[in-house]
């Protein structure tokens, strides 16, 4: 696979867009959410396979700028990875932002009233799609912990 890392400051980044504009050039593409933000004119442009947005649970509600900016992205899939991700610790809101980021075509039939009144609910569509591992079960699987004592 071939990886393009869009990364660095406005000036560093204009040597980037020309190898960016063509498609040949690249199968995955690294950046920040700050980057797809501010050059969002040129990731819209293109037709994404995949969409993969790594620590989600820091964006807001759906109804943010963040949000807006990743539901206009054209891509075939989605993929959404938390860091320390609990659905039951999540607002109504965020579930039901991560639920139509996830599955948009499901819920686009929903009016404001709707949201209030659904079945089934967004953690109810959310569960299935969700592959969650306690530090129980990956236990023997980490390291062991290091610690180092600095005066």
């Amino acid at each position: 696979l071939k990886l393009l890392v869009f990364y660095g400051s406005a000036k560093e980044r204009q040597w980037i867009e020309e190898g960016f504009v063509r498609e040949t050039n690249f199968n995955v593409c690294l950046t920040t959410y700050q980057i797809l933000r501010q050059d969002f004119h040129l990731f819209e442009r293109k037709k994404w396979f995949y969409a993969v947005f790594d620590r989600a649970e820091q964006l807001p509600n759906l109804r943010s700028t963040p949000w807006q900016k990743l539901f206009a992205l054209p891509s075939e899939h989605r993929l959404l990875l938390c860091n320390g991700f609990s659905l039951e610790n999540k607002s109504r809101d965020e579930l039901d932002s991560f639920a139509e980021f996830l599955l948009p075509n499901a819920f686009s039939h929903w009016t404001n009233g709707d949201r209030e009144t659904r079945s089934p609910s967004s953690i109810d569509v959310l569960r299935p799609l969700i592959l969650s591992r306690s530090k129980v079960e990956v236990k023997e699987q980490l390291a062991d912990r290091v610690e180092h004592l600095v005066f």
